[in-house]
C-alpha cells in the first residue's frame, strides 16, 4: 500500500466506520515511514562526521602546504565528499521532518474521526 496523504489525510464523513477501521493501519504505515527516515537522517549525521574526519585527516597530513586551523576547517567544508554528505545530510532532514508532520496531520484527522464520531452518536 502506496502512502499517499492527499487521499490518506482526507476523510470521508459517509463511511465512517471504514475511516476508523482503516486508520490505525494508515497511521502505523505513517509511523513507521517516519521512524524510517529519521533513521537515514541519523545515519546521513554519522556519515558526515565520519566523511569530514576523514578529509581533515588527508588535508592535516598534507605535508605540502601549511594551514592555520581556520584554513584547514575551510578546506575539509569545501572537499567534494564533505559537501556531498552535507547535501545528503539536508535532504534526509527535510523527509524526516515532512514525515514527522504527516504523522501530526494523522494525529489531526484521529481527532477529527473521534469528533465525528461523537457527534454521530449523539445524532442517533
Amino acid at each position: 500500500m502506496e502512502l499517499n496523504p492527499d487521499t490518506d489525510l482526507s476523510i470521508n464523513v459517509a463511511n465512517l466506520t471504514t475511516e476508523f477501521r482503516d486508520f490505525p493501519v494508515i497511521m502505523y504505515r505513517y509511523s513507521q515511514q517516519r521512524a524510517k527516515s529519521e533513521t537515514q537522517r541519523d545515519m546521513a549525521k554519522a556519515k558526515l562526521k565520519e566523511v569530514r574526519a576523514v578529509a581533515y585527516k588527508k588535508i592535516k597530513s598534507d605535508g605540502s602546504t601549511k594551514h592555520t586551523q581556520s584554513s584547514l576547517e575551510a578546506e575539509v567544508d569545501t572537499d567534494p565528499t564533505v559537501i556531498d554528505a552535507q547535501m545528503k545530510l539536508i535532504r534526509a532532514e527535510h523527509d524526516a521532518s515532512t514525515w514527522a508532520g504527516a504523522v501530526e496531520s494523522m494525529r489531526a484527522k484521529k481527532d477529527c474521526l473521534i469528533q465525528l464520531g461523537s457527534d454521530r452518536r449523539k445524532e442517533m
